[in-house]
C-alpha cells in the first residue's frame, strides 16, 4: 500500500552545497529505484542543536515528503547510517491533518465554544429587550 512519509534529515553544517545536493539526489535515486517518489524538499538550514551530537553543536535541516511503498525505509535507512555526513534521521508515516468544516454563512460569525454552553441570560427585571413588550 502506498503511503506518504516525512523524513527530516540533520547533516553535518560543514557539508558543502554540492554535498548537500548530492545526498538529496541520493535519496531521490533510492526513492526511483523502490518505485517511489520525492513529492517535496525543503532545506531548514543552519540550526542549534539541542546537544552536540558527533561533537557538532549545529546541523543542516533537510525535510522531504516522500510517497512508496514501505519496503524503501531499510533502504533509506541503511544509505543514512552509512553515510557520514548524516548525524540524525527519522522517518515518520504522514498523518492526514483533521479537517474542520465549514458552517454555511459567512466567515466569522461561527459560535464560540463558551457561548454555545451559556444558557441564554434574561434581563433583569422591569427591562425588556428592544421591540419586546411585557405581559400585563
Amino acid at each position: 500500500m502506498v503511503k506518504q512519509y516525512e523524513c527530516i534529515t540533520v547533516i553535518d553544517p560543514a557539508v558543502t552545497d554540492a554535498q548537500k545536493a548530492e545526498l538529496i539526489q541520493k535519496v531521490k535515486g533510492i526513492m526511483s529505484n523502490t518505485k517511489g517518489d520525492v513529492e517535496k524538499v525543503e532545506d531548514w538550514g543552519r540550526r542549534e542543536l539541542a546537544y552536540k551530537i558527533k561533537g557538532k553543536s549545529q546541523g543542516l535541516y533537510i525535510w522531504f515528503i516522500l510517497r512508496g511503498e514501505a519496503g524503501f525505509i531499510p533502504e533509506l535507512e541503511a544509505a543514512f547510517k552509512l553515510d557520514e555526513r548524516v548525524l540524525r534521521h527519522l522517518i515518520l508515516i504522514r498523518q492526514k491533518p483533521d479537517v474542520i468544516k465549514a458552517k454555511p454563512g459567512k466567515p466569522g460569525t461561527e459560535e464560540k465554544p463558551e457561548e454555545r454552553s451559556k444558557p441564554a441570560e434574561e434581563p433583569p427585571a422591569g427591562q425588556t429587550e428592544p421591540g419586546v413588550q411585557e405581559p400585563q
